[in-house]
């Protein structure tokens, strides 16, 4: 097989990968749109349907017990991968278990049961559910604070460093309904979107602010709605549209709000003004991340099939702090406030952060899957195991 060949087949791969999340996300909006022209047809109560979606914080990492790694988990396949107040954190089909970082220790592990899980992780909480489904639950890195069910099928979530939960479901009122409650589950904001179905939503650190983005079809192309809102609002704040591109992902840092595309980048300040990083249709994105100063890495190609990729680093103000082109292809990406790590075929390779000065190379298993940077070490997950790089490439 040539080397063009092998590129290209990986570069395929990665697509897939940025593309699963949109896949999914359509797959479940039809889904629930074939759900509620049947209940109509058939006048069936809608009332009565549905009673049965990167953490940012590293911690610091003072030294690591190398015997007690590699950590076996009970399943091989990765859904996510990162960290939480210190800990890492490792999602499987399974199941859902928090590690700690020095120890090598399970300190949860939680069986979820459910079919497609997903998970958000600010500070030291993480939410956990079932896309397409109603469960959801809170956790923290030593115990599971509540499990409970939506009204609805939930489309995606969010949780704040204050546990306060951000749920986007299915409607009877109208396409989606958003809710906010507090880790004691009291209900602190509810709003239904009209527009279209939201298939991205943020909050901020304090649960005190929401973005969400909702997608419908106008003149046979897909539009994408971003709208802004504090939680004392009746209506939103900012509107910003996006036609023929998806959003992938929202995340707010501090009153600035990341809005990542599939082929663009931009910074929403203070819910009103938006900031264009990179154009639609200027990229073609390829990974992402949130430093442990919740700055965006941003991975990303010129064109579909590029042999090389790019790395920036993109402050809250919308402006690039730095960036590097012509970098290996990038299987995984990962970023403290300092260091920026690319896994790229058999490599594992360390940049500085502020001016991609390289760091550290190192020869590693192909296996691996997924990399989590926390201090000067860094998080590997392979197979069904985690382990700690330079440790798990001697053994």
């Amino acid at each position: 097989m040539s080397t063009n060949q092998r590129e290209n087949e990986r570069r395929e791969k990665q697509n897939q990968k940025i593309r699963k999340k949109q896949r999914i996300m359509w797959i479940i909006i039809i889904a629930v749109i074939i759900v509620l022209v049947v209940m109509k047809l058939f006048e069936l109560d809608f009332s009565s349907v549905g009673k049965v979606i990167s953490g940012t914080e590293e911690g610091i990492v003072s030294s690591v017990t190398q015997d007690s790694y590699p950590v076996t988990l009970t399943s091989s396949k990765n859904i996510a991968f990162g960290s939480m107040a210190g800990n890492v954190y490792a999602l499987t089909d399974l199941d859902f278990n928090v590690i700690n970082s020095s120890s090598g220790e399970v300190r949860l592990n939680y069986e979820h049961r459910l079919a497609n899980p997903v998970i958000d992780v600010d500070g030291g909480y993480a939410l956990l559910f079932d896309q397409g489904g109603t469960t959801y639950s809170l956790h923290t890195p030593s115990e599971t604070v509540y499990t409970d069910k939506a009204d609805n099928a939930i489309l995606c979530g969010a949780v704040s460093q204050t546990g306060a939960v951000a749920l986007a479901t299915t409607s009877d009122s109208a396409k989606t309904t958003i809710k906010i409650y507090s880790k004691s589950l009291d209900e602190k904001f509810s709003f239904d979107v009209s527009y279209g179905y939201v298939t991205a939503i943020a909050v901020d650190s304090r649960g005190t602010r929401v973005a969400f983005a909702a997608v419908n079809s106008d003149s046979a192309k897909l539009k994408t709605v971003v709208y802004t809102m504090n939680i004392s609002d009746d209506e939103p704040r900012g509107e910003f549209e996006y036609v023929a591109s998806s959003v992938v992902d929202l995340q707010f840092n501090s009153s600035s709000v990341y809005v990542v595309g599939d082929d663009f980048v931009s910074v929403i300040s203070s819910l009103k003004k938006e900031r264009t990083v990179f154009e639609q249709g200027s990229i073609n994105l390829v990974s992402y991340c949130y430093d442990t100063s919740n700055r965006l890495v941003l991975a990303y190609a010129d064109y579909q099939g590029a042999v090389n990729d790019s790395v920036a680093v993109v402050k809250p103000s919308g402006k690039v702090a730095s960036e590097c082109k012509e970098l290996p292809e990038i299987k995984a990406l990962t970023a403290s406030s300092s260091t920026v790590s690319i896994l790229s075929g058999n490599e594992l390779i360390s940049y500085k952060a502020s001016d991609f000065e390289e760091k550290q190379r190192l020869i590693v298993f192909e296996t691996y899957a997924d990399i989590q940077q926390m201090s000067s070490k860094i998080f590997v997950r392979y197979q069904s195991f985690v382990d700690v790089a330079d440790n798990a490439d001697n053994n």
